[in-house]
């Protein structure tokens, strides 16, 4: 590309990329417009308090024109809107939905009025502010026997509504007296609680990086009266308040505040990096994968070994007896012996019923895996050279799967017997006794019946069911390149 061609290139493209502020204000108090006195009223400045606080002659400062603000804290208050407050912005900054804008800048010169010496006790504020007092930041200077001390206030507030805020000082640089110095806030309003960002910038480099205000009017109590609202900043308030301290002896000095600048803007997104030449890459990867899975599963289940079995049926009766006296001349002739009584039926025989009897084993094992990605799609320009090394090294004889799974499920070896039938009762007994006995025609009883036996038992049986699985992965390497 010629030259000429790439410097148009690189005019065009830090132009672009440049802030463009939608609203801006600058002042140096000469005249026309500023009259020396009272600022109030003069170029869309207010001040209605009796304080300490006029257009006045720069003192011959350097850089500082012929005419400056002063202002000391000879008189001070507690009280916020009858201070000093710069012309403001038409367009406000704040977060969204609250400011125009969510960048606002303030920049203004700082000079001692007595520079060869201090000014004993002396302070003086300035922070951004929306016109009436709800300050965003804050800036103190101090006059001290070793320099003009700079205190940054910020606050932190957790939340949520009402948590008292902690309002955190910081003494962040010492300034020599004897000469101006400007000082710069930059203030970044981001949408959500705690995480505005505020850069205070001394003669060109940034000394601090704190946050702002904006969750003390989120969450403190302090606040619930403003609906603990958030407010779009436009101006600078300059004042001394008695809590910092009164010093009457500063009457007529105090610090001198030139060349203000405000300006309100909405920062373009950075730019996307330049696209980069790969000219030549190498990517290794290394993959080592040692393990062992060793799984023993087993499941047994059985109704099994079941035994049902019938009564025994009762014993028949016995036949009844003839029996002859004894000695005597006795006829029994004709006589019959009763019969004995039937055997009792055997007991209906025994049931076996059983349920399913189910074994399940499941073995699932994943041992090493391995996925490795390089993608290089970032918006990169030409690449010239690229190599990818892939080793993977899944040892056979250092990984090792065994796995013993079983699952047995069984209902047999079950037993149901028919019952044993009675036994059948004994015949009668025909007995003479000694003499002359006559037992012609007597006959004895006949025996029972033996019991009938009933029929052999069931067995019914439910379903056996086994099932056995194993699932193995041991080593599982993906690799994607993407250019």
């Amino acid at each position: 590309m010629p030259a000429l061609a790439f410097a148009v290139t690189l005019f065009a493209a830090m132009f672009f990329a440049t802030t463009a502020f939608a609203d801006s204000v600058s002042v140096n108090f000469e005249n026309p417009p500023y009259l020396l006195g009272t600022v109030n009223g003069q170029d869309g400045w207010s001040m209605t308090g009796p304080y300490d606080v006029a257009v006045n002659s720069s003192l011959g400062t350097a850089g500082f024109g012929a005419q400056s603000l002063r202002i000391s804290n000879a008189v001070t208050s507690g009280s916020f809107g009858d201070w000093a407050f710069a012309k403001p912005l038409t367009n406000a900054a704040g977060e969204s939905g609250v400011g125009a804008e969510n960048r606002y800048e303030a920049q203004f010169d700082i000079a001692s009025a007595v520079p060869g010496s201090e000014q004993t006790d002396l302070q003086v504020s300035v922070s951004p502010d929306d016109g009436n007092g709800s300050r965003m930041s804050y800036l103190r200077f101090e006059d001290d026997a070793d320099g003009m001390h700079v205190i940054f206030f910020d606050v932190t507030n957790p939340g949520p509504l009402p948590t008292v805020s902690s309002f955190n000082g910081t003494d962040i640089a010492t300034l020599n007296r004897s000469v101006p110095h400007t000082i710069k806030f930059v203030m970044d309003f981001v949408d959500g609680p705690g995480n505005d960002v505020v850069e205070i910038w001394i003669d060109g480099v940034l000394v601090h990086t704190g946050t702002s205000w904006e969750d003390y009017y989120r969450f403190d109590p302090e606040q619930t009266g403003n609906g603990n609202v958030l407010f779009a900043i436009d101006t600078l308030i300059f004042q001394a308040r008695s809590g910092a301290g009164t010093a009457p002896g500063t009457l007529g000095n105090g610090f001198l505040f030139d060349n203000v600048e405000l300006s309100s803007s909405t920062p373009p997104p950075p730019p996307p990096p330049p696209a980069r030449n790969v000219n030549s890459t190498r990517i290794s990867i290394n993959v080592m994968n040692r393990g062992s899975i060793d799984n023993t599963t087993q499941a047994d289940s059985h109704t099994g070994a079941n035994t049902a079995l019938g009564s025994v049926g009762g014993l028949g009766g016995s036949g009844g007896n003839v029996t002859s006296g004894v000695g005597g001349n006795e006829n029994n002739g004709g006589a019959s012996a009763g019969d004995g009584g039937d055997g009792g039926a055997g007991g209906a025989s025994g049931f076996v019923g059983t349920g399913n009897a189910s074994a399940d084993a499941v073995s699932e094992n994943d041992l090493n895996g391995t996925d490795a990605e390089v993608d290089v799609g970032c918006g990169c320009g030409d690449i010239n050279g690229l190599t990818v090394e892939l080793d993977v090294d899944n040892d056979a004889r250092g990984n090792v799967i065994g796995n013993l799974t079983q699952a047995r499920g069984r209902t047999g070896d079950n037993h149901a017997l028919g019952s044993t039938g009675g036994n059948g009762g004994n015949g009668g007994v025909v007995d003479s006794g000694s003499g002359n006995e006559n037992n012609g025609g007597a006959s004895a009883g006949t025996g029972g019946t033996g019991g009938t036996s009933d029929d052999g038992g069931t067995v019914v049986t439910g379903n056996a069911n086994s099932t056995s699985g194993s699932f193995n992965l041991l080593n599982t390497t993906f690799l994607r390149v993407r250019l």
